[in-house]
């Protein structure tokens, strides 16, 4: 499909973004008196993303477990960022391993105001969601519109490519799921606010980590498993969080918690992730009802100090 179609001339508006930088200072601390440890009742500010597997609805069983005190926050495994965006730390460093993914969030730091404009001319329409998915732009601002307009109009906010790298997933915006618009400029400028001064880039989780020193916080939120083989994991940019991954994740946290850094990772509430790969660490399982039908869980592990 060319860009120049009538329907996707909303991506003409095109004009460099600032590619920052940002170089993790150690002058500030943040502190977090006022997230009353799992019994806030004032509303988060929400990622500006539908994530699936996002942790919206856990951020209130997970907050107790965060040091009360940190300097810089690092989220290698970003999705949603959720907890980012709760606790809105004076000093982060953001990344992913999915580039589609970065430049949205690089695009929505700093042109946001161009990023709405483009949105608000994008239809809600089957076909039209099938001509953005299998279009390719070229520029940071325009690839972020495609990724959020695919993203709110979607199959359940799911985010899955095929073995070519093409996101494969079908229009879901029928009945009473439909959402009125894929824009929510109050909600972009007000993440758009957040993520001002934040560092964000492409990278493996491994080399990300690397950043952190004594006193940061890192939460690891990879995808999750139930078993020692594929089968088990979720596809994640067109390949497999594999059993290796949940090792090499193991052996990059204990690092950083001898480093002194404070570690905090969600992952599966599953007897093979607990005995075999975090036994060293303090854990504790999480559970959300969402309705009758429907249940949220993981297992939170946490600490700073490698358990013998």
């Amino acid at each position: 499909m060319s860009l120049q179609s009538p329907q996707l001339s909303a991506f003409s508006v095109v004009r460099q973004p600032k590619l920052l930088h940002i170089d993790v200072s150690r002058e500030a601390e943040t502190t977090l008196p006022d997230l009353d440890r799992g019994n806030r009742t004032a509303p988060f500010l929400p990622s500006f993303l539908k994530w699936a597997g996002g942790k919206k609805l856990l951020l209130p069983k997970i907050l107790p477990y965060l040091p009360a005190t940190f300097r810089n926050y690092h989220e290698p495994f970003m999705g949603g960022a959720a907890l980012f965006f709760a606790l809105g730390p004076q000093r982060a460093c953001l990344s992913d391993i999915n580039p589609h993914l970065v430049d949205t969030f690089v695009a929505a730091r700093d042109q946001v105001e161009d990023l709405i404009l483009i949105l608000d001319r994008m239809p809600i329409e089957e076909k039209f969601y099938y001509e953005v998915r299998a279009s390719r732009p070229s520029g940071v601002l325009e690839r972020a519109a495609r990724f959020i307009y695919l993203n709110k109009t979607c199959w359940n906010g799911l985010y899955r490519e095929n073995s070519k790298g093409d996101f494969n997933v079908p229009f879901g915006q029928r009945g009473k799921q439909a959402s009125p618009s894929v824009c929510e400029p109050e909600k972009l400028r007000a993440a758009s606010k957040r993520l001002q001064g934040v560092s964000i880039k492409k990278s493996h989780f491994r080399y990300a980590a690397m950043q952190a020193s004594a006193g940061d916080l890192v939460y690891f939120d990879p995808p999750y498993t139930v078993s020692h083989n594929n089968n088990g994991f979720i596809e994640y940019n067109a390949s497999i969080f594999s059993w290796n991954d949940q090792q090499r994740l193991k052996g990059v946290a204990e690092d950083l918690r001898r480093r002194g850094c404070h570690v905090i990772i969600s992952n599966a509430d599953h007897e093979a992730i607990r005995s075999e790969l975090l036994k060293r660490f303090n854990g504790t399982n999480l559970r959300l009802r969402l309705n009758f039908h429907e249940m949220r869980w993981c297992t939170v592990f946490w600490g700073n100090t490698i358990i013998k």
